[in-house]
This record gives C-alpha cells, sequence and structure tokens, in this order.
C-alpha cells in the first residue's frame, strides 16, 4: 500500500502541473473563443466556427496594439477609459490586478523591476524583493526626512498573486544577479519550485 501511494504521487507530481496547465490555457482559450464568437454574431455571422472567435481577438489585440502605437489620440482616449474603470472600486481592484498581470508579460513590464534585491527584515533575516524606480514618489518623500536614501521595493508573497511595497533605507538592500522571472517563481512557491542552479 505504502509503494502504491508513494508512486502515485511520483505521477501526480510528473503529470498534475503539466496537465492543469494544458487545461487552464484551454480554458482560457475557449472563453476568449466564445467572446469572439458573441462578437461574430452580434454583427450578423449567423454560424461562426469553432476557433473564429480566438482569431478575431487575436486580430483585435493586434490592430489595437498597432493602433495605440502609432496614435497619440487613441493613447489618451485609452487613458480616459482606464481611468473611469479605475473609479469604481470593484471595477478597479479586478482591472487594475489584470492590467498589471498581463503588462508583466511584456519586457517593458519586465523592465518596470529594476533589480531583484534582498531585503533584511531585522529579527527574521533577508527576503527577496524588486527595486521598481530609483526614487520615492514626490508626495511620499516630502513626508520622510531620509527620502534621498530610501528606494521603493516590492516584496511579493507565495502562493499568490500580492505582496507590499516597502520605501527600504538602500543600504539595507542587497543587489543579486537573478532574474525577475527566476526570483518571482521562486518566491510564488515558497522555494519549491527551486531555481535553475
Amino acid at each position: 500500500m505504502h509503494l502504491l501511494s508513494r508512486t502515485l504521487l511520483k505521477g501526480a507530481i510528473l503529470l498534475l502541473p503539466a496537465l492543469i496547465t494544458i487545461w487552464l490555457l484551454t480554458l482560457a482559450l475557449a472563453n476568449l473563443d466564445d467572446a469572439g464568437i458573441t462578437v461574430l454574431k452580434f454583427f450578423g455571422w449567423a454560424e461562426p466556427w469553432r476557433g473564429g472567435g480566438l482569431i478575431l481577438i487575436v486580430l483585435l489585440m493586434l490592430l489595437a496594439g498597432t493602433l495605440l502605437r502609432s496614435n497619440p489620440l487613441l493613447g489618451w482616449l485609452h487613458a480616459q477609459i482606464e481611468r473611469l474603470f479605475m473609479s469604481f472600486p470593484l471595477v478597479k481592484t479586478v482591472y487594475g490586478t489584470t492590467r498589471d498581470v498581463v503588462r508583466l508579460m511584456d519586457k517593458d513590464g519586465k523592465r518596470a523591476f529594476k533589480q531583484t534585491v534582498l531585503v533584511d527584515i531585522p529579527g527574521l533575516g533577508p527576503t527577496v524583493g524588486f527595486i521598481t524606480v530609483d526614487h520615492l514618489p514626490k508626495v511620499v518623500a516630502d513626508k520622510i526626512v531620509d527620502a534621498n536614501e530610501r528606494v521603493p521595493v516590492y516584496i511579493p508573497m507565495g502562493y499568490q498573486i500580492g505582496g507590499y511595497t516597502v520605501f527600504v533605507r538602500r543600504k539595507h538592500t542587497t543587489p543579486v544577479d537573478w532574474s525577475f522571472e527566476e526570483a518571482m517563481r521562486f518566491v510564488m512557491t515558497a522555494g519549491v519550485s527551486g531555481t535553475d542552479d
């Protein structure tokens, strides 16, 4: 019985991450396809074929990206729509979180995290954090005496999307040569994922 349970556990460790990833991707793609099919039906396409909705969504994203990059007026319009979304409490939470997660997939979004660091927490030890910018926002800096010695550090939490932004004295941070992706994967799994080294 012990051998059977150990074998089952090994099989689960081997297969479950891949199966759950495939399931979630399939679910997400199916929902995007359904949304696109709804749009096609709205514009008079009586029987859209499966996958047509997903192609429409991808084309719309390409078009939106191209237009936003090349047209300042559309960039301004996007900012106004975003400001409207961010003015409603529940919508703000969902939209803001989704926007930030999607931006992390972009190389430009990843560059928002300038440096992976270890932050010394008295009584506990070092934890992993990410310096976001080289200086504090003015509204914060005006309230802190030693603002020029501090940097904003994002400290993520394990197993969930969330964390804290702490204004840490730079001398209490230790830069480490650890990519954002590797460090975040390590933190989000509480170290269970290990590292590539």
